[in-house]
Formats: structure tokens, sequence, C-alpha cells
């Protein structure tokens, strides 16, 4: 399961601390600054996760 979220604090941490892996949709090129962890993706838009998942399709 890959939780995606554009909200670092409640999308991405909140699924991080469930114990999910993560997708952080930056569209705004921000930058993350949460030192206890990363996501495991960083997307800039929902194009390049729909990319993502057809590269990784089973």
């Amino acid at each position: 399961m890959l939780h995606v979220g554009d909200d670092p604090a409640l999308d991405v941490a909140g699924a991080h601390s469930a114990g999910l892996r993560t997708a952080w949709l930056n569209r705004h090129a921000a930058t993350w600054n949460d030192t206890a962890f990363e996501p495991d993706l960083e997307l800039r838009d929902l194009g390049e996760l729909a990319r993502w998942v057809e590269r990784h399709a089973a």
C-alpha cells in the first residue's frame, strides 16, 4: 500500500506513523523539513504518480 498526500504533517507523517509507505505530492517544489523521516516517493503531480505506477506494476 502507498499513501499519497500533499500535506507533510497530516498526510505523509500520519501515514508513516501508521506504518504505510508514503508519497508526498509536492506540487510547489517545497523543501521537506522533517528530519525524523523522508517520504518513500516525492512527486510533482498525479501524472508522475501514474507513470511511476505503470513502471512498477507487476
